[in-house]
């Protein structure tokens, strides 16, 4: 899919191509936005009778070391939010 966010204060075009697809265990993506290649991948386990272990992991090569982790904590703020919400 063609996507364009301005996480970064202006627009960047970019594309996402769903790689993995195992519902409902996994999900993987590879995602080109302007110059930047990523790829991402989500999981999802049963873990004891009554919860999950939800794990996702992001391969960013080139990316700066350390990665400024802001952007990363926010979407993950952001999915908690959205687990939390289909309670």
């Amino acid at each position: 899919m063609r996507r364009r966010h301005t996480r970064a204060g202006y627009p960047i075009d970019g594309t996402m191509e769903c790689i993995e697809f195992d519902p409902p265990r996994a999900i993987g993506f590879l995602i080109h936005d302007g110059p930047v290649e990523m790829r991402g991948r989500q999981s999802i386990e049963p873990e004891g009778e009554s919860s999950s272990r939800f794990t996702i992991s992001v391969d960013i090569p080139g990316a700066p070391n350390p990665l400024d982790p802001m952007p990363v904590e926010n979407s993950l703020r952001r999915i908690k939010e959205l687990i939390e919400s289909e309670r």
